[in-house]
C-alpha cells in the first residue's frame, strides 16, 4: 500500500497495532492483506466528478458530502472494492515492466527518487524514438518504451576517478621527461624530470582537457565537471609517496577498491586509469572481486591500463583490462566507453592518451534501459 495513505474520524489511530495520523502511508501492510482483514468494506476515493449531481457511481459508490481528510476542500466517493481495483491495481499490473535505467531510480543505492515505468500496455507495440510525446511529458527509448520522467541520455555522466601510477625506482629514470613549453613544466622539472614527472603533466592535461570540455556548455557539462571527485594512487610493492623499489599490482588494485567501496557514489561511474613502465603477476582473485563488487551494483568499473615506457608489452595490465570488460554487458553501443590497454612509448604519446580518454568521458552518456529480472 506504498501509494495508499490512511484516513479517520480523528487525527490520530490505532491500526494492526501501528499508531496513525491522517496522511500516514500505508507501506507497511499489502494491499490484499488489508482488504482481507476488513472483510466486507468500501474504500474513499477523489469523486471524479468533483459534484454529487454528475457523480455515477451506480450500486458501485456514493458520494460523499462532508469534508474529509486529506485535502478536505476535494470531493470524495465511498466506492466498492471492486471499483477501487479497476481504478489502482488492475490499472498498475497490465502496463509493461520496463524499467527506465536512470541510476536516480536505484533505490538500492539509496535513492529516494521512485522507480519509473513505461507506461504503455504490456506486449505494447514498440514506438518511434523520434515519436511525438502526450503532452510533451518524459520520453522515448531506443527500444521504444516510454516513460514519464526524464531522459537520462541527456544527462552529462559525472565520475569518480582515480589515477594508480606506479611509482617504483624505474619511474625517476631521466629517459622520459616533462615535455616543454606546457603548463607546470617549470615546476616539474625542479624535483620531477624525470618519469613520474612526465605521468605528472599527463594528468594535469587530463585535468586541463576535461575542464575546458565543460566550458563547451556551461548549463550541463561544467556543472558534471564539478561533481567528479578524483584520487590518486602512488604504489611501489607498498602505496609510497616517493619513488623506490619493486611493483605490486595486487596492492595498487585493492586499494582502488578500498576507495570505491568507501565513497562509492551511484550518480558517479567508477574510472581507474592504472598506468606502469613495468610488469609483475596479474592479481586475479583481488580483480575479480572489485570487477564484481562493481558488477553487482549495477556500476561496473572503467578500467584504462597504460604501459609507459620502453616495454614494449605488457601481459598483465592487458590481461586486467580484458577482465574489467567482461563484467560489462556485450550489446552497448560502438561509442561506449570500453575498458582498454594502450601502450605508449613517449612522453607526446602519453600526454596525447590521456588527454583522448578525457575527451571520451566527456562524450559519455549513462545507459538507456535495463530489463528487471
Amino acid at each position: 500500500m506504498i501509494q495508499t495513505e490512511f484516513t479517520g474520524e480523528d487525527n490520530e489511530f490505532v491500526y494492526a497495532g501501528h499508531r496513525l495520523r491522517i496522511g500516514d502511508h500505508g507501506t507497511f501492510v499489502l494491499c490484499n492483506l488489508h482488504c482481507r482483514e476488513l472483510g466486507r468494506h468500501c474504500h474513499i476515493d477523489y469523486c471524479q466528478s468533483e459534484s454529487e449531481e454528475n457523480c455515477k457511481l451506480g450500486n458501485q459508490g456514493q458520494h460523499i458530502n462532508e469534508k474529509v481528510q486529506l485535502n478536505p476542500d476535494r470531493s470524495k466517493d465511498f466506492i466498492s472494492h471492486k471499483l477501487f481495483w479497476e481504478r489502482t491495481e488492475q490499472q498498475e499490473f497490465s502496463k509493461c515492466d520496463y524499467e527506465c535505467s536512470d541510476k536516480m531510480h536505484n533505490k538500492f543505492q539509496g535513492s529516494s527518487t521512485p522507480k519509473s515505468f513505461c507506461e504503455l500496455q504490456l506486449f505494447h507495440a514498440h514506438l518511434n524514438p523520434s515519436s511525438n510525446l502526450l503532452n510533451n511529458i518524459g520520453y522515448i527509448s531506443l527500444d521504444g518504451h516510454h516513460f514519464n520522467c526524464e531522459n537520462p541520455s541527456t544527462h552529462k555522466a559525472v565520475y569518480y576517478i582515480i589515477f594508480v601510477l606506479n611509482h617504483s625506482g624505474s619511474m625517476d629514470n631521466r629517459d622520459k621527461k616533462p615535455i616543454p613549453n606546457f603548463p607546470i613544466y617549470n615546476k616539474l622539472i625542479k624535483n620531477y624530470n624525470n618519469r613520474i614527472g612526465t605521468v605528472y603533466q599527463a594528468v594535469y592535461q587530463f585535468m586541463d582537457a576535461r575542464i575546458n570540455s565543460a566550458q563547451a556548455n556551461q548549463n550541463q557539462i561544467l556543472s558534471a565537471t564539478r561533481r567528479d571527485s578524483i584520487s590518486s594512487i602512488l604504489f611501489d610493492h607498498e602505496v609510497f609517496n616517493f619513488a623506490r623499489g619493486g611493483t605490486s599490482y595486487e596492492l595498487a588494485i585493492q586499494k582502488a577498491g578500498f576507495l570505491i567501496t568507501n565513497y562509492f557514489d551511484p550518480k558517479k561511474e567508477n574510472i581507474i586509469i592504472f598506468l606502469s613502465d613495468g610488469s609483475c603477476g596479474i592479481p586475479l582473485n583481488q580483480h575479480h572481486i572489485i570487477c564484481k563488487q562493481n558488477e553487482t551494483k549495477g556500476f561496473p568499473l572503467y578500467l584504462y591500463m597504460v604501459l609507459f615506457g620502453r616495454n614494449s608489452h605488457s601481459h598483465s595490465l592487458e590481461e586486467m583490462a580484458k577482465i574489467a570488460q567482461s563484467y560489462h554487458p556485450t550489446n552497448t553501443s560502438s561509442g561506449a566507453l570500453r575498458c582498454q590497454f594502450t601502450r605508449t612509448m613517449n612522453e607526446v604519446n602519453l600526454v596525447s592518451h590521456f588527454t583522448n580518454v578525457a575527451e571520451s568521458l566527456r562524450n559519455h552518456k549513462p545507459a538507456l534501459l535495463k530489463k528487471i529480472k
